[in-house]
Formats: structure tokens, C-alpha cells, sequence
């Protein structure tokens, strides 16, 4: 997994945190440890969401599917929430959408 680089007050609809678990027909749901930064969650389903409101340094995360037998997988990956770029462009919502070279940030990831 990962790592993950989100810009500052960004929005992240829908990081996949499960993409590295095999399923085999069980049931998995997912946690993850040391906390995320407060604005973000993961659901149980393994999709990371949420708007980053603070800069972080890189840490590294863990992530944890459990089956319906109690068995654990664990997987680690590296977080980092940056700066928001200086030469951001804003829609007129204020969402950030583009920076003044015309790369798309919100696909920074």
C-alpha cells in the first residue's frame, strides 16, 4: 500500500486501503492503527475518506483486515498530508481544482 501524499484540505473520496487483501470468499472489515489525523476515517469496508485539515509529516499506518473468524492481516503504509500549493486554483465554491501550471491536485496521491 500507499504511500499517500493528500494536500492540505483537500478532499479524499475514496482511497482504497483493501486493494492489497484477498478476499477468498470471507468477510473482511478493516481498522487502522495508530489513529489517522482526526479528518480522516476508514470504514469497515477499507475506503479512506475525508478532508486532511492539518499538515503531517510521513508516518506510517497500519492497516488491519479481520475476517469473520477473528483472523488478522495486517499491512502497512505511509501517510503524509502536505501544504496546500501556493499557486492553487479554486472553483467558484472554493474547492481547490488545479494549480496555476494546470496540474489536476486533486489527484495528488
Amino acid at each position: 500500500l500507499g504511500p499517500y501524499s493528500f494536500a492540505q484540505d483537500v478532499a479524499i473520496s475514496s482511497q482504497n486501503l483493501a486493494a492489497d487483501f484477498t478476499l477468498n470468499g470471507n468477510t473482511l472489515t478493516y481498522a487502522v492503527s495508530p489513529a489517522l489525523p482526526t479528518t480522516l476515517a476508514v470504514a469497515t469496508n477499507g475506503i479512506m475518506s475525508g478532508t486532511p485539515a492539518d499538515v503531517t509529516a510521513s508516518a506510517t499506518y497500519t492497516v488491519t483486515g479481520q475476517d469473520e473468524y477473528g483472523r488478522n492481516t495486517p499491512s502497512a503504509f505511509a501517510l503524509e498530508i502536505t501544504d496546500i500549493p501556493a499557486n492553487a486554483i479554486r472553483d467558484r465554491a472554493g474547492a481547490l481544482i488545479a494549480d496555476r501550471a494546470g496540474a489536476n491536485i486533486l489527484a495528488r496521491a
